[in-house]
């Protein structure tokens, strides 16, 4: 009997054939590891993750600052840093200098005459007036000096919260975000409320457009590795652990639960080899 035998095309062709079907077999064996083909097992990705306890606060920002008025030409470039005697500006009676180091800034909001001394034995109701101080802005005004480097933001509180002085984290909408502060002082309670007054010194242009403004207070935070709360299993010991796709298959690996709360839990990041990683892909059952 003859054989036939096969072309070059022919064999490329049983080649790619082969290949392909190799390949769907991966892809098939890989998706049953990552439990889509496997009925009732689920998966997620472990993520690093951190959930904090804030406090809402509406308050009011203070600066020691002044006014720049003139009716000539401004000679102070915006966010310059200035000398005490630099030039300001040249105008029909001469030239205006800088009365004191400072930072120049054009942004007004008709506020820059409250300043820090406004906040002294600061009370809710003082706060308050403070708040509905209507806007005014100088005729001929082009800007404004930051007379110091540290500036304080006056805040209302619920009564029933009640942060002790310290160093703290406030943070304020975009695009300022964390800033580290101090709470120097808490008000007694007043119409449900307290007066809370930081004092702050980071810098930059964000900050010096903050005036009324609300912010948080963070109170607590918890960083660690985020897991689904029926990710989650204890042994008779009371040691929870968990079970992670591995290419060898499942695996346990102890952790230390930090946080639980709204389906999930937030884990320790373990210092062990072999520990749970970010990155790592558990299985939900």
């Amino acid at each position: 009997m003859t054989r036939s035998r096969k072309g070059p095309g022919e064999t490329r062709f049983a080649q790619a054939v082969a290949a392909a079907l190799f390949l769907a077999v991966c892809a098939y064996i890989g998706a049953a590891l990552a439990g889509d083909l496997r009925p009732g097992v689920r998966t997620a990705p472990v993520r690093r993750s951190t959930v904090s306890e804030s406090l809402e606060l509406e308050g009011l920002v203070l600066r020691r600052e002044q006014t720049v008025c003139t009716g000539g030409r401004l000679l102070a470039a915006d966010g310059s840093r200035l000398a005490a005697g630099a030039p300001l500006a040249e105008g029909p009676e001469g030239t205006l200098y800088a009365p004191a180091s400072a930072l120049f800034y054009s942004g007004l909001d008709g506020l820059e005459a409250l300043g820090p001394e406004d906040a002294e034995d600061l009370s809710v109701e003082s706060l308050c007036a403070l708040m509905r101080t209507p806007p005014r802005t100088p005729e001929g005004a082009v800007g404004r000096l930051v007379l110091e480097h540290a500036w304080y933001f006056a805040a209302l509180a619920p009564a029933d919260a009640g942060p002790e002085p310290g160093s703290c984290t406030l943070c304020f909408p975009d695009p300022v975000g964390r800033v580290p502060a101090r709470l120097l002082s808490v008000s007694p309670a007043e119409d449900g409320q307290r007066a809370l007054l930081f004092r702050l010194t980071r810098g930059g242009r964000a900050l010096l457009s903050l005036r009324l403004t609300p912010a948080r207070l963070i109170l607590s935070e918890i960083e660690g590795l985020e897991l689904p709360e029926e990710a989650v299993r204890y042994d008779p010991a009371g040691q929870a652990f968990v079970s992670t796709l591995t290419a060898a298959g499942a695996e346990e690996k102890p952790v230390e639960i930090l946080y639980t709360g709204q389906g999930r839990c937030i884990a320790a990041i373990s210092r062990q080899a072999g520990g749970l990683r970010e990155g790592d892909t558990l299985i939900q059952r």
